[in-house]
């Protein structure tokens, strides 16, 4: 249920570490809850604001996004709550204007040294670009920006001295998807999807640990569409990898493992395959990281088909040649293969960007973004080229 607004959303990620490299100052208030008050402003450039293959839009735009942060951290607890605004225009286009509304809540609690626990609630209000997600192939026959709203509550308790040779986690995740607008076909994509986790992690050396995951997942779809068959399904994940973390210099986890999806009514094909994921950092030096990112999943098609047999790739490259001054590199790989129809999408994706921190509360970054979608169904192939400049600011 991976959902992106814009391309360049990353940039503007409600997340702590989106603050993280400009180490923002923090209001106290009496009581001790720090609080941080920040802005990004975006000025864009998007060749193909439809993601059309014909008749494609452009247009010049500006993002405007404040946000604001509270932190309360105690001796075994902390609190977090965040808000951020995505105002977006294009000059050349009112239709793809949107505003945003992202909100978090989180609370991290030590019970002690063997027991942990996380709890987040995420809402966010996005949108989804003409020409991508459900619209996918349809950027110029609609005359506005998918919105949706979502709702996401993360639960993770943690068992076992972190340094001991085993320990054990248990995460849940609950969600749920309401399309707002275009309602005669975005009705049939609403759904609840929820799922759970157990993991064990078993100490090798100092810096490494063996993990056993077992996930299970069920979606379930709120309106089926007449004559067409129910979409809800089980999912059963088994993983077995492991985790590493050598300071300053590499970082990771990687699993293999096996997924099964079965549709409750056995009107769809099911799927049962391979399964892998990888999340890497490496840094040859304290100012250079290279990090490498993916995995291969079955994911619910918001169009037409069964399932989507996955497969994505992405690395990145950050250096940073002064204190101030960093460069950042990307490429990335999306494959797409529809179960149930004959269609496969192939995206790459290319990103550069170089920024420069003027002040502590004062950065100012270039980007360029390239986009190319292939795809057996030419409606939906396009590319595009997008091009911003970035100021943020804080206390």
């Amino acid at each position: 249920m991976r959902k992106i607004g814009i391309i360049l959303l990353p940039t503007l990620a409600i997340a702590g570490q989106s603050l993280a490299a400009m180490q923002p100052a923090k209001w106290y208030s009496a009581d001790g809850v720090g609080v941080v008050p920040s802005v990004e402003v975006l000025g864009l450039y998007d060749s193909n604001l439809t993601n059309s293959n014909k008749d494609q839009i452009s247009s010049w735009g500006t993002i405007v996004s404040p946000a604001i942060a509270a932190i309360s951290e105690q001796d075994k607890s902390a609190y977090y709550a965040a808000y951020r605004l995505v105002w977006g225009e294009y000059f050349d286009s009112s239709e793809d204007n949107f505003v945003d509304h992202h909100l978090r809540l989180n609370g991290q609690w030590d019970f002690s040294a063997r027991h942990r626990a996380d709890l987040r609630y995420d809402f966010r209000r996005n949108h989804e670009q003409r020409g991508e997600g459900i619209s996918s192939g349809l950027g110029n026959a609609i005359d506005e920006p998918v919105q949706y709203n979502l709702h996401w509550l993360h639960g993770l308790y943690g068992y076992g001295v972190k340094s001991a040779t085993a320990q054990l986690e248990f995460e849940a995740n609950a969600r749920r998807l309401d399309y707002q607008n275009f309602r005669e076909t975005t009705q049939y994509r609403d759904r609840n999807l929820l799922d759970g986790s157990a993991r064990f992690f078993y100490r090798v050396s100092s810096a490494t640990r063996l993990l056993a995951e077992l996930k299970a997942a069920q979606s379930d779809y709120k309106t089926t569409e007449a004559n067409t068959a129910n979409r809800d399904f089980n999912d059963l994940l088994a993983y077995a990898g492991g985790d590493w973390a050598v300071t300053g210099k590499t970082k990771g986890r990687v699993k293999v493992g096996w997924q099964q999806r079965q549709f409750k009514e056995g009107e769809r094909e099911d799927f049962s395959d391979l399964s892998w994921s990888i999340a890497a950092d490496w840094s040859p030096r304290s100012y250079s990281t290279f990090s490498l990112e993916g995995g291969r999943q079955a994911k619910a098609p918001e169009q037409d088909g069964d399932v989507i047999d996955n497969t994505n790739i992405n690395l990145d490259w950050e250096h940073y040649w002064q204190e101030r001054l960093a460069t950042y590199f990307t490429v990335a790989y999306d494959n797409n293969d529809y179960v149930g129809i004959t269609r496969q999408d192939k995206i790459y994706e290319g990103r550069i960007g170089v920024s420069y921190q003027f002040r502590r509360w004062l950065e100012i970054s270039l980007w360029q973004l390239w986009r190319d979608k292939d795809s057996t169904l030419e409606a939906v192939t396009y590319d595009k080229q997008v091009t911003s400049l970035k100021l943020r600011l804080s206390l």
